[in-house]
């Protein structure tokens, strides 16, 4: 926050600092004047304003101008009454005045002023209005959710029903045999610690029937098997 302050309190850094100013990234990022009073102390956050008003005076050809004195009440009465606002707020609104943005300047005084301060929290507001909708959105937002790959499933199920095995869970399907390199069928387990089980009438390969029935009742779920297996 002091770095900030120090760039604001610097006619040259403030200017760079301006160009690159919107509503949206106030909105976002900016520290409200009250929080800032807070940290930092009433002095430095006034300098800043002061700093940004005197320079907008400074640009104007007008008969009748602000003095040194009439600046600072202003801001002070700025600080007092726009507490939640942030100094990059008034940064903004004084550039968009000599920009001309909310309409000629005939005059400058504090109910000119105060005038700019309303217009543009209207737009503020607008800007701030539209992020929480787009917020709410987001929230309310059915969550794409993409399909998960459930080929294996269906692979190894196919794989399972056209393998035969004895009830101590050894392949004896000669097709499946041959396929793994042997010449001949015979027994072989299939895999270390499992064996088949037999759920609903399908054998399926699994560490015990507890964990057979998890997976048949997995494959339920995922729409893998039909209820009336």
């Amino acid at each position: 926050m002091t770095g900030l302050i120090a760039i604001l309190t610097d006619k040259e850094k403030s200017k760079e600092f301006e160009r690159g100013l919107t509503i949206q990234k106030i909105v976002k990022d900016a520290v409200p004047l009250c929080e800032l009073r807070r940290t930092i102390g009433n002095k430095p956050v006034a300098q800043a304003i002061d700093i940004q008003l005197t320079r907008l005076v400074a640009s104007m050809n007008l008969k009748w101008n602000l003095s040194d004195g009439q600046i600072q009440q202003i801001v002070e009465d700025l600080i007092d009454k726009f507490p939640n606002e942030t100094v990059e707020d008034f940064i903004l609104i004084f550039k968009k005045a000599r920009q001309n943005e909310f309409g000629e300047i005939y005059r400058l005084d504090s109910a000119v002023i105060f005038g700019w301060v309303e217009k543009y929290l209207d737009e503020k507001y607008q800007v701030l209005e539209s992020i929480l909708m787009k917020e709410k959105d987001d929230i309310y937002k059915p969550v794409e959710i993409a399909p998960s790959n459930v080929d294996w499933h269906k692979k190894w199920l196919e794989e399972v029903k056209k393998i035969n095995v004895d009830n101590s869970g050894n392949v004896i399907d000669d097709d499946y045999v041959k396929k793994y390199g042997k010449e001949d069928p015979v027994k072989v387990s299939v895999s270390a610690g499992y064996a088949y089980f037999e759920v609903r009438g399908i054998k399926i390969m699994a560490c015990s029937q507890q964990h057979a029935e998890e997976l048949v009742q997995r494959m339920l779920e995922l729409g893998e098997l039909e209820e009336d297996i």
